[in-house]
C-alpha cells in the first residue's frame, strides 16, 4: 500500500489532468455502433484502490463515518473548510463523494483532477502532525 506522502504525490501529479491519462482513472469511450447510443464512463485504476486503502488506514474511509446524516456535502460546506476539517468531517465529506458516484459516473475523477483529495490528504498529514 502507498504510504501518504507516496499518495500525495501521485495525487499532485493527476491534478488538473483534465481528462488526460493519469494514475487513477482513464475515461472510456464505447465504441459506437449504428442504431446505438453510448455514453462515456469512467474506469478506476489500481492507484485508486490504494487511496482507498489509505483513507481506511488514515481514520477518513467513507465506510466507517456514522451515518449519513452526519455528513456534510459540498454546498453545505465553506469553501476553505478543508484547512480546519477534523477527520470525522473529513470522513463525512468522503462518504458523500463515494455515494455521489454511485449517482453520477465521474465525481471521483473530478475530486482528483480539481485537487480536492490532494487537499484532503495534506490535511491528514496536518492532523497526523499535531
Amino acid at each position: 500500500m502507498a504510504s501518504l506522502g507516496v499518495m500525495i504525490n501521485q495525487l499532485e501529479r493527476a491534478k488538473g489532468a483534465n481528462n488526460a491519462p493519469n494514475a487513477f482513472f482513464e475515461l472510456i469511450q464505447p465504441e459506437k455502433k449504428p442504431g446505438s447510443f453510448t455514453l462515456p464512463y469512467y474506469r478506476y485504476l489500481q492507484p485508486m484502490d490504494e487511496f482507498w486503502d489509505l483513507c481506511k488506514e488514515v481514520g477518513i474511509h467513507p465506510l466507517e463515518t456514522d451515518g449519513y446524516e452526519n455528513t456534510k456535502g459540498p454546498d453545505e460546506l465553506p469553501m476553505d473548510w478543508i484547512k480546519h476539517a477534523e477527520r470525522e468531517l473529513i470522513r463525512g465529506y468522503m462518504f458523500r463523494v463515494s455515494r455521489g458516484e454511485r449517482f453520477t459516473d465521474g465525481v471521483i475523477a473530478g475530486h482528483i483532477e480539481d485537487g480536492t483529495f490532494l487537499k484532503i490528504l495534506k490535511r491528514v498529514r496536518e492532523l497526523q502532525a499535531e
